[in-house]
């Protein structure tokens, strides 16, 4: 069982773990209780985990590959609003994608 760094920073992270761990109702003896709830938990775990962040570096290489487009386009002409709003945006979320690719490793 690992921890991520980049988990511990989602909001939605701690929420999932207690709801799961509170719902997951098991009888028997309190070691095979434990080991299936670490279980379950696990399996929630990688699910949200590709749902919330997926591959990483993917995510930001095609952020990357968007800004450029856009840097293309501002070398032959100026950019619209509407595309410098994008560009910011996509400058925000190519550094959260590279923050998070650097917590995950």
């Amino acid at each position: 069982f690992r921890l991520l760094d980049c988990w511990l920073s989602d909001k939605s992270f701690e929420k999932m773990v207690k709801d799961r761990w509170s719902s997951n109702l098991q009888s028997g003896w309190g070691g095979y209780v434990l080991k299936k709830k670490i279980i379950d938990l696990r399996q929630n775990i990688r699910a949200w985990n590709k749902d919330h962040f997926g591959d990483t570096y993917t995510r930001f290489k095609k952020i990357e590959e968007e800004l450029n487009k856009l840097d293309e386009v501002s070398a032959h002409r100026q950019l619209e609003d509407s595309e410098r709003v994008l560009r910011k945006k996509l400058q925000l979320e190519l550094w959260e994608a590279a923050q998070t690719h650097e917590l995950m490793f």
